[in-house]
């Protein structure tokens, strides 16, 4: 059994009032940007907000260290009377400073290619 294979010519429609519609397609990917621009920002935001939440557990950690340091060199209550304690002094804690802000290359790049498609598209929009 042998078919016989039609040739398949394009079919093209007419478009009437193209402008518009072109216009229209922008108009919707420039607001389709703009919401990517969006969610960029907020994975920032997040990022950043955990930075900053490990951050302060170390300093909470660090001040739990302390105050037990703290509570071990005040004197005791013995039968209601205070028991002499010997003070030594020490060296200052070590401060842990805040961890050096990692590089966010990827994400401002992901931003300016976004600013940048947006302007584009802003510049198609005036020639229409």
């Amino acid at each position: 059994m042998t078919t016989t294979k039609k040739k398949e010519e394009p079919l093209f429609v007419g478009i009437s009032d193209n402008v518009s519609i072109h216009s229209n397609i922008l108009e919707s990917s420039k607001e389709l940007l703009l919401i990517l621009k969006n969610i960029e920002k907020i994975k920032q935001l997040r990022s950043e907000k955990l930075k900053q939440a490990s951050c302060v557990e170390s300093l909470l950690k660090e001040i739990k260290i302390l105050l037990n340091k703290l509570n071990k060199k005040l004197p005791r209550l013995i039968n209601n009377k205070i028991k002499p304690l010997k003070i030594k002094v020490e060296e200052k804690p070590k401060i842990i400073s805040s961890p050096q802000q990692p590089k966010v290359t990827r994400q401002k790049s992901e931003l300016e290619k976004i600013e940048e498609e947006i302007a584009f598209i802003e510049n198609k929009l005036k020639q229409v």
